[in-house]
């Protein structure tokens, strides 16, 4: 099953609907550090950033299953 982080705790009725079959995984918190974001996306082959949450080059490298 592929896996999917949301980069913040919103609302997942449109994830859901839309990814059927999908894992969604959304942030435990809404103000996180680098460490626990990249902690939670363990696993993840795609991720969602919103709400301008940034997504850098260092957090994806630590992430090796991301595609």
């Amino acid at each position: 099953m592929n896996k999917l982080y949301i980069m913040q705790n919103i609302p997942s009725t449109g994830f859901t609907t839309m990814l059927p079959g999908w894992e969604i995984v959304f942030a435990s918190e809404d103000q996180m550090e680098q460490e626990a974001i990249v902690a939670e996306m363990q696993g993840c082959v795609a991720v969602v950033s919103v709400f301008g949450r940034k997504l850098t080059r260092e957090m994806m490298v630590q992430v090796p299953s991301l595609r």
